[in-house]
């Protein structure tokens, strides 16, 4: 009897134990499994966060590129305009409004265009004249021009221009501009045509 029940608690015990053993086993390749599956996943996550941190910093670097470039196009743009501007300004403006100021110069344009009008067969015309050189003008004029010339020809002051003339007809109608602005516009369009073809040739 004793020996029955020291089998059947031996036999219980390693029961008992084999069936423990096969559980640790289990839980044991469950949790490798599971860490297996953990690892796996993160690395999978891991390559996404690295191909969307690469897609990103190139576009960063593309955008950015294109920022640089479109920075450096205007600023070479604004570089040639300026020296467009300057050409013109230097080159022109200070030698035109120079010779302006020569009362006499602007008297002997004012000769060659009345006879350029006449010539022209224009009928009669008005001289547009700044209020302050009215009287000069008139001097001059009546030494310079002949009886037929004197004809047909009217000095009208106008305290608005400030130098220069202008031509129109006695009937009015529309007039032709010779300030110093008007010959400075004149020669900065030809001026700025050559250095833009200088500054842009070739692109």
């Amino acid at each position: 009897m004793e020996n029955k029940i020291q089998q059947l608690t031996e036999k219980l015990y390693n029961e008992g134990v084999s069936k423990g053993k096969q559980v640790s086993e289990q839980i044991i390749a469950d949790a490798r499994q599971e860490a297996a599956n953990i690892i796996e996943q993160a690395k999978k996550e891991a390559a996404q966060i690295t191909e969307t941190v690469h897609k990103e910093t190139e576009e960063l670097k593309k955008n950015t590129l294109t920022e640089i470039r479109l920075a450096a196009q205007q600023m070479v743009s604004d570089l040639k305009i300026n020296i467009q501007n300057l050409v013109t300004t230097k080159g022109v403006a200070a030698n035109i409004r120079e010779a302006y100021q020569d009362h006499q110069y602007i008297q002997q344009l004012i000769l060659a265009a009345i006879k350029s009008w006449k010539a022209g067969e224009l009928g009669a015309v008005q001289v547009i004249v700044p209020a302050n050189q009215e009287n000069a003008i008139k001097d001059y004029l009546a030494v310079q021009t002949d009886n037929a010339l004197k004809e047909g020809i009217t000095i009208t002051p106008n305290s608005k221009l400030e130098n220069g003339f202008r031509l129109a007809p006695q009937n009015g109608g529309y007039y032709i501009s010779f300030t110093d602005e008007d010959f400075i516009n004149l020669y900065a369009s030809y001026l700025r045509a050559a250095t833009r073809k200088l500054l842009y040739e070739g692109e």
